[in-house]
């Protein structure tokens, strides 16, 4: 996946993960069922909040949008890692086409919905 003719695009591409984990600093995320995925505080928009009580990232402007355990997540690639075995993606989610996949969907139909 990380391979070094494709390591350019695979930056500048978008993926999807299931949330494994929810920290104060991070979103963990497992790809493709087997890929470990980590999302560090600095590459989430600042409009999301964790929240440790509910064990989830809220975001401020749109209260429906929201990150927990289960959750379906777009992401942004910005680098993947390999050490020995162990090959790992971290994400971001700085723009406004990643996050919550439910919420995403919901949301677009909602403005493609407006306009008709």
């Amino acid at each position: 996946m990380c391979k070094r003719g494709s390591r350019n695009s695979l930056m500048r591409s978008s993926s999807m993960g299931s949330v494994t984990k929810i920290g104060m600093d991070y979103v963990g995320l497992l790809v493709l069922g087997v890929l470990n995925a980590s999302i560090p505080r600095d590459n989430i928009r600042k409009d999301f909040t964790h929240h440790s009580q509910a064990g989830e990232w809220r975001s401020k402007k749109q209260p429906g949008h929201v990150i927990r355990v289960g959750s379906r997540v777009v992401f942004r690639v910005v680098s993947c890692q390999k050490v020995e075995t162990f090959f790992g993606i971290s994400g971001s989610l700085m723009t406004k086409k990643t996050g919550c996949l439910d919420f995403l969907s919901t949301a677009g139909k909602e403005q493609n919905g407006a306009g008709e």
